[in-house]
């Protein structure tokens, strides 16, 4: 949308599970101050099936590459990569190896970033909710195996994700949607990330420490959720070893939960386009 701006690019990176169609609330926003640009992570929604390797360092590298393989059919020299749960994690790969490629990075209730924790130590209400993701993911295989009736499932299992989209589409169109996403052919993406984790909802590479690395000079913004399950350690961590000669932000978003987008669009908006002042190639050259 709005791709006559001469603006660098936003580009919307969507989480597991889902699809392009989940930004519908944040396009036209958006688009009146940047070019936006999304699309589907190779092996999930409409995208393509191809098959992925077993190995899970291996996948993460597939995945990245396909970030970059897009960008390149773009012809774009920089963008601003706005990516949610685990499209955060696989847009923080990118950025430790393109880095050059990146005018700001927005991580929008990022997965992936801290190790298992210690389930002594783990609140249980957050516990709970980690492990209810991960049976969700599960949820896919029954909603393929329910067939015609995997829309009603949809509609049963998540009525909270459906209903933020009402003021746009009739929740009929979400869950078919939605059923589309997960069951749309070979369900290869949704393998490779399982592949990518362990028994609960963690991976098994972690990127939190690994995004010490990434370009100093790259600004980097966190968006939280005020009431999200996602562990907000990293965000902090990051903003301090950072320093301050890096760009930095982390902010709460309040009255949301993992889903910041379409939970309070309103207060995203404004967080993202605060975030979109801040260019590197500005910093660069002050």
């Amino acid at each position: 949308m709005n791709t006559d701006n001469e603006k660098v690019p936003i580009v919307l990176l969507h989480g597991f599970g889902a699809g392009m169609a989940f930004w519908a609330l944040n396009l036209e926003t958006l688009s009146a101050y940047h070019p936006i640009y999304a699309f589907d992570i190779l092996g999930l929604a409409r995208s393509s099936r191809p098959l992925f390797s077993i190995d899970p360092h291996r996948i993460e590298e597939e995945f990245v590459l396909s970030i970059e393989k897009w960008r390149e059919a773009m012809n774009f020299d920089k963008i601003i990569l706005v990516a949610h749960s685990w499209g955060g994690f696989l847009a923080s790969s990118y950025a430790l190896k393109y880095s050059k490629h990146l005018e700001h990075l927005v991580l929008v209730d990022p997965w992936g970033l801290d190790n298992e924790p210690d389930m002594a130590d783990f609140p249980l209400w957050k516990l709970s909710a980690a492990y209810g993701v991960r049976l969700l993911e599960g949820c896919f295989s029954m909603v393929r195996a329910l067939g015609p009736f995997g829309p009603w499932l949809i509609k049963n299992v998540r009525p909270d994700l459906l209903q933020k989209y009402n003021s746009i589409a009739d929740t009929s169109v979400m869950c078919e949607y939605i059923y589309h996403c997960v069951n749309n052919n070979n369900p290869t993406g949704e393998q490779a990330f399982h592949r990518m984790t362990r028994v609960g909802p963690w991976p098994i590479n972690p990127i939190g420490e690994r995004m010490k690395n990434i370009d100093e000079n790259l600004p980097l913004t966190f968006l939280y959720g005020a009431r999200t399950w996602t562990s907000k350690t990293y965000g902090y961590i990051l903003k301090e070893c950072r320093g301050k000669d890096s760009y930095t932000e982390v902010k709460i978003i309040p009255n949301a939960g993992h889903h910041i987008y379409s939970d309070n669009p309103d207060d995203f908006h404004d967080a993202v386009l605060q975030a979109c002042k801040v260019l590197k190639s500005n910093r660069t050259n002050n």
